[in-house]
């Protein structure tokens, strides 16, 4: 090739592909295949380029590309880096640089995953005319490919989906975006908001695909899952989860409607879902997008992931290289600095939330909860350390005693908040009907009798003034 044009950044090959096509003028997009690849047959995949090597041999000169930085930058072999083996990636590389790229899909597990591939091209309408006034003309961004990606993570705006097959092995066309966009003449943008679901999910796409380190094996993301479900209690100290509580809160989270558009959600009841294998099985593939999902979950992102599994793997190197590597002058040998964790800011900072985490839990949502040291370490996302760590947290510890409710306090806040209720619903409020509807146990009404009397009387009083 005389020219290729300079591929943009977030671009995917087949879009730089496509404008050589058309700039060269030919008619035919297998006399552009003749020209890239040096054959006329070659049917490469939209997201999963093959051939690479043979490609990149009969760039100009003028270009630099090699076959890791396109796998890296414009395709999207990264997005499954956090989910496969690490062996098969490498393999998944060979294949893509010296081969046809026929078993891609099923080295990576796509099929086998339940979540079905984009069928089509999306593009967000906002970067296609910002692209087109900076570049002059716009084209097809990596980014906006991800299964179950509705959003542009950077304008916060909905995607169109074009009618660009995304598999196209068998009959392969060069459309850029550029002569999509005039061929329909006008562009209907959606003007809904997108929700914070889909733009987390839009975020989370995008850092994976452009994440420098991706491989920590899929053991130690298990385990770093585990750690973050025991924080919430979801995971018991054995090492035990708790499936029901799980499911339900996961479901709860995201909500079923939105789960289901993305081929993730979990009926009740079922043993051998997408989510048991993931926390069960690493070595059976999970797809990238529920890995997402399960981060989302737990409050966190693919930065905080890799950060925390960088930092171990960089602990357990430093610790390695001490067992064989001996210093030549122990003498000599300087110890090393420990860090402190500083105790007393660390209980000063979490006694002064127990209060207000304490009222949290009392006035928010429908479902009354109560206030024990479970909980407030549940909100804090702090459980097992008010746990192992209590007896260095003075503070915390007096705070926690001061803002736990007993059985019979949680008893009383029920019987007046029922009595509330009722009174706003009718005007007549019975002793029984307050006992039905808190759900109070027969062990419980004749204790509590008089203090049912008395709150009717008194919440009656506040409703006529």
């Amino acid at each position: 090739m005389i020219f290729f044009p300079f591929v943009f950044e977030d671009e995917i090959l087949y879009s730089a592909m496509a404008r050589y096509h058309w700039i060269s003028g030919n008619i035919n997009p297998r006399a552009s295949m003749l020209d890239m690849f040096g054959s006329p047959n070659v049917c490469s995949t939209v997201l999963f380029p093959a051939n690479l090597k043979a490609f990149c041999e009969r760039l100009p000169l003028t270009h630099k590309l090699m076959p890791d930085e396109i796998i890296d930058n414009h395709t999207f072999l990264p997005y499954y880096e956090l989910s496969v083996p690490y062996e098969r990636i490498i393999k998944i590389k060979n294949i893509m640089t010296h081969e046809r790229g026929t078993s891609i899909y099923m080295s990576l597990g796509i099929a086998a995953s339940g979540i079905k591939k984009g069928g089509l091209l999306k593009y967000c309408p906002i970067c296609a005319h910002a692209d087109s006034m900076k570049y002059g003309e716009s084209y097809w961004h990596r980014s906006h490919q991800a299964e179950g990606v509705v959003a542009c993570y950077k304008h916060e705006c909905f995607l169109i989906e074009s009618s660009v097959k995304l598999n196209q092995r068998h009959k392969f066309e060069m459309i850029t975006l550029n002569n999509y966009i005039k061929s329909l003449g006008t562009i209907n943008k959606d003007e809904r908001k997108c929700s914070a679901k889909e733009l987390f999910l839009a975020q989370q796409s995008h850092d994976l695909l452009n994440m420098k380190s991706r491989v920590f094996g899929l053991e130690s993301i298990r385990k770093y899952y585990i750690d973050k479900l025991q924080e919430l209690d979801i995971v018991t100290t054995a090492g035990r989860v708790r499936w029901m509580d799980l499911i339900s809160r996961f479901t709860y989270f995201y909500g079923k409607e939105f789960l289901l558009r993305i081929d993730s959600y979990i009926a009740p009841g079922i043993e051998d879902t997408w989510l048991h294998k993931l926390l069960r099985f690493p070595r059976v593939t999970c797809h990238p997008l529920r890995h997402i999902l399960v981060l989302g979950f737990l409050k966190e992102n693919v930065f905080s992931l890799a950060a925390s599994l960088t930092h171990g793997k960089q602990k357990n190197v430093r610790n390695q290289y001490k067992k064989i590597i001996k210093p030549t002058n122990t003498s000599a040998q300087l110890k090393p600095k420990l860090l402190r964790i500083d105790w007393e800011k660390r209980d000063k900072a979490i006694a002064s939330k127990i209060a207000l985490i304490a009222e949290e839990i009392k006035n928010t949502g429908p479902r009354l909860i109560r206030v024990t040291k479970t909980e407030i370490g549940r909100q804090l996302r702090m459980q097992s350390l008010l746990v192992r760590a209590i007896h260095k947290l003075p503070l915390t510890s007096k705070a926690l005693n001061e803002s736990v409710e007993s059985l019979e306090q949680f008893q009383i806040r029920r019987i007046r908040r029922t009595v509330k209720r009722l009174i706003e619903r009718q005007p007549i409020v019975l002793p029984w009907e307050v006992k039905r509807a808190a759900g109070l146990r027969k062990a419980f009404e004749l204790k509590y009798d008089e203090l049912i009397k008395e709150e009717i009387q008194k919440q009656v009083k506040q409703s006529e003034i």
